[in-house]
């Protein structure tokens, strides 16, 4: 996940956020991790613990291969639509689908690994991928703006 990107583009408009051990950078549908390299910059200490973050790593196993998921097609949500209105489909070994926008799409590099997941908030159902690179979580992409 190009966390640099990220934060260029969100500029000083994201969140800090923990959950599970880690340290976020959110903004929209995306919480990036924040790398050990820029943990210095961004005033951790004052983050609050993010129960939806935490709630998603209780439930994630790197191991359940079943969840990778790779990229199953793209949609474009109105005939005359610019790219903002592409939504790319990932789907997993089980057949779940999440879909993410094309904005958060280009965040993804070609090493990173997803894996499908879901939580219940507020009586809906919150699909999300987690972003794996070299066996680290790197970041969280749900399908809609929490």
């Amino acid at each position: 996940m190009k966390f640099e990107k990220f934060a260029k583009k969100i500029g000083a408009h994201g969140t800090l956020a923990k959950g599970h051990g880690y340290s976020f950078l959110v903004s929209g549908n995306v919480a990036a991790v924040i790398p050990d390299f820029a943990l210095n910059f961004y005033q951790i200490t004052k983050a609050d613990e993010l129960t939806l973050l935490s709630e998603v790593f209780d439930n994630f196993d790197v191991d359940d291969l079943s969840k990778v998921a790779e990229l199953n097609r793209a949609i474009v949500l109105e005939a005359d639509g610019s790219s903002s209105a592409i939504r790319r489909i990932f789907q997993d070994h089980n057949g779940k689908e999440v879909s993410i926008s094309n904005e958060a799409f280009g965040l993804l590099e070609k090493q990173d690994h997803v894996y499908t997941g879901s939580i219940e908030l507020n009586e809906k159902t919150v699909n999300y991928l987690v972003v794996i690179k070299n066996q680290d979580v790197v970041g969280v992409i749900f399908q809609e703006i929490i």
